[in-house]
């Protein structure tokens, strides 16, 4: 089960809800880049280490989320699109991956 409970539960419920099923998660405390875990395919993206504090630490951890967020969300959006982005957790403007991809439709 992913590190965060609540967010595997919200995946979980919305996978009853959508045909296609796939989240994105941060990859700490895990080795395998992607898994299907109870029909939800998950693709988990490197964050940098936590020695950074502060500001900084949070430019860096904010950037790397949203880097990966374009990416991966880009290759779904090439190859099958999507209906639904669900963001959660830190960092919270992952809504600007969704925004960019809402301006596409």
């Amino acid at each position: 089960m992913p590190f965060d409970t609540r967010v595997w539960k919200e995946a979980c419920a919305l996978q009853k809800r959508v045909r296609s099923k796939r989240a994105i998660a941060a990859g700490k405390g895990y080795t395998k880049g992607f898994e299907i875990l109870e029909s939800v395919h998950v693709y988990r993206h490197p964050m940098p280490n936590e020695g950074s504090s502060g500001a900084l630490g949070y430019l860096l951890e904010y950037s790397c989320a949203l880097f990966w967020g374009f990416f991966i969300h880009g290759g779904f959006f090439l190859r099958r699109g999507f209906h639904v982005i669900q963001g959660c957790n830190p960092p919270d403007n992952i809504v600007l991956v969704a925004l960019m991809f809402k301006s596409l439709e």
